[in-house]
């Protein structure tokens, strides 16, 4: 099974799971609510209430003004009491909810800020990889599951499943005690899961201003990267620095803040196309958000919305296409101001013509400002200052595009698979 369709059966096991929850209570509380309204015991307490007051009105021991008065006191009680009781129906759902919020509120941060975090009081963008090593097991990514899940995670990192792994008595599986002179027991297994590197001692250094694009096939440890530049990880071994200071000594919050950041895929809120724009900068004036647009090439398109900048676009922008949304996410990270840049395949989901608009606003935002570029099509990447090509987690080569054709195997093969179709681009 691949590592694909591992990960697949894994979250709909507990899609299935939360989702069976989820049923069960909502039937509870649709019976309950069902048996109430058909009694219908407000209605009845009612007519029970006024019959009887008119009966003690007619016998001579009450009064009329005191029955209004009697019936004014019990009908102002009985209202918040209906209220309650139409919230019932969603009070499970409602619950369930607020308890995966606390539950998700309270997970551990991977990344904290050390004793005395610096700011910088200038960024120039020399940035040097000094033999960066990253596990994710060592990030503690796993270890916010339960154990059964760490279990199965780490099969899937390896691309076996639970069964596969004890069938094979595989050295990756967390329950199997490999039976050599080097071997540990079942349980310092258990305690201390084999780590798995995703990156492996990757040193080069960056120049202000230059431009560099991480290619490689999937799983080559592109997005890693990208995730430890923006310090989303921290390195497990060697350090990354920024003009001489490593980034682990640096206040996150400034840092994260000093980092432009477009993916394929970025968030759009139900809000105005200018508020979405702003996002990365509350503080901003509209005639920033205009500017910002116009030089990520997103200006015109909005002025042809309904509302302009006011339109608002839907959850997730899906009132946008994908070569919009793009515009809009490149705006936002020009409105930022960062010193450094990455761009993690922000073009991979568009089509070529497409791209070819959006293109247009990279090249404003990228203009002076080192940047790292992802990127599946190759075409889009040869006019950067160096190719840096990963593979299995390691640096190959590290040069320009033409420089790497006649002296990297790797590289030439993925051009000439590209040229002709034969890899996805």
């Amino acid at each position: 099974m691949s590592l694909r369709e591992c990960a697949e059966s894994h979250e709909l096991e507990r899609m299935r799971s939360l989702q069976s929850r989820a049923f069960s209570l909502q039937i509870r509380a649709d019976r309950l609510w069902a048996t109430l309204e058909g009694i219908n015991m407000f209605i009845i307490l009612r007519a029970t209430i006024i019959g009887a007051g008119l009966a003690l009105v007619v016998g001579g021991h009450l009064t009329l003004g005191e029955l209004f008065f009697f019936l004014f006191i019990v009908f102002r009680l009985v209202a918040p009491i209906e209220v309650i009781g139409a919230f019932l129906p969603k009070w499970n759902e409602k619950m369930e909810k607020v308890r995966m919020g606390v539950q998700i509120a309270s997970l551990p941060s991977l990344v904290k800020n050390r004793a005395n975090a610096k700011i910088l009081p200038k960024i120039s963008g020399v940035m040097e990889f000094q033999d960066v090593s990253f596990s994710y097991a060592a990030a503690g990514v796993m270890s916010i599951m339960h154990d059964d899940e760490l279990e199965e995670e780490m099969d899937i990192l390896h691309g076996h499943t639970p069964e596969e792994c004890k069938d094979l008595h595989c050295p990756h599986h967390p329950n199997v005690a490999i039976e050599s002179e080097e071997s540990t027991t079942e349980e310092e297994t258990r305690k201390d899961p084999p780590r798995r590197y995703a990156l492996e001692h990757i040193h080069f250094s960056v120049k202000p201003g230059e431009h560099i694009a991480f290619v490689g096939h999937s799983g080559s440890g592109k997005s890693t990267l990208a995730s430890l530049i923006n310090r989303f990880y921290d390195v497990t071994e060697g350090a990354i620095t920024i003009d001489g200071t490593d980034l682990r000594d640096l206040d996150l919050h400034w840092w994260r803040g000093s980092v432009g950041l477009v993916l394929q895929d970025n968030t759009m809120f139900n809000d105005s196309i200018i508020e979405n724009i702003r996002y990365t900068r509350p503080d901003a004036t509209d005639s920033e958000v205009y500017e910002a647009a116009a030089r990520a090439a997103a200006h015109d398109f909005i002025e042809r919305m309904p509302d302009r900048y006011r339109t608002v676009i839907g959850e997730r922008g899906i009132k946008l296409s994908g070569g919009e949304r793009q515009r809009l996410s490149i705006a936002r990270a020009i409105l930022k101001k960062p010193s450094i840049v990455v761009l993690d395949e922000a073009t991979s989901a568009l089509d070529s013509i497409t791209e070819r608009s959006v293109q247009e606003g990279i090249k404003e935002l990228i203009t002076g400002r080192t940047s790292f570029i992802i990127a599946h099509r190759l075409s889009t990447v040869r006019s950067v200052d160096r190719i840096a090509i990963l593979e299995g987690g390691r640096l190959i080569a590290l040069a320009p595009h033409e420089e790497l054709l006649k002296t990297c195997a790797t590289y030439k093969e993925m051009v000439e698979l590209q040229s002709h179709g034969l890899l996805a681009e």
